[in-house]
């Protein structure tokens, strides 16, 4: 059988590697109703995954797929708007340990505040200076 997506391939080999290690895991401590579910999602997208490793036909379509405009303008507005989110969430569990610390007193959840503020302040900078970046070259 000749391999016409390699990317996928290897993602798919990471991905077979967590399902073996789930399943040697529940093998060796109990399988649970969550790991049971989570090792047949698992093979499932993982077969589906290497049909397409190695048919050229949908290698082809899925490579089409990827490169049409709307296809990249909504994986684009997706993760714009995923960040967005992320950036609000950092804010909000920075307030909200901030305030938890210095209202019962605990020095380690203000510093969580803090970390989660320093998270928010390098998401900010960075999208700050990519937004610098592409309006004075694009």
């Amino acid at each position: 059988m000749k391999i016409y997506d390699k990317k996928r391939l290897l993602r798919n080999l990471v991905s077979i590697a967590i399902t073996l290690a789930l399943i040697v895991t529940g093998v060796w401590k109990g399988f649970t109703v969550k790991s049971v579910i989570l090792i047949i999602l698992g093979v499932l997208i993982e077969a589906n995954e290497l049909h397409i490793a190695f048919s050229r036909e949908e290698t082809r379509r899925q490579k089409i797929a990827e490169m049409e405009e709307r296809n990249q303008f909504v994986q684009l507005k997706a993760r714009s708007r995923s960040f967005g989110l992320i950036q609000n969430i950092q804010f909000v569990l920075m307030l909200l340990f901030v305030v938890l610390g210095v209202v019962r007193n605990v020095p380690l959840i203000t510093g969580m505040g803090v970390a989660w503020g320093l998270m928010f302040t390098i998401s900010a900078i960075c999208e700050l200076c990519t937004t610098l970046y592409y309006e004075n070259h694009c």
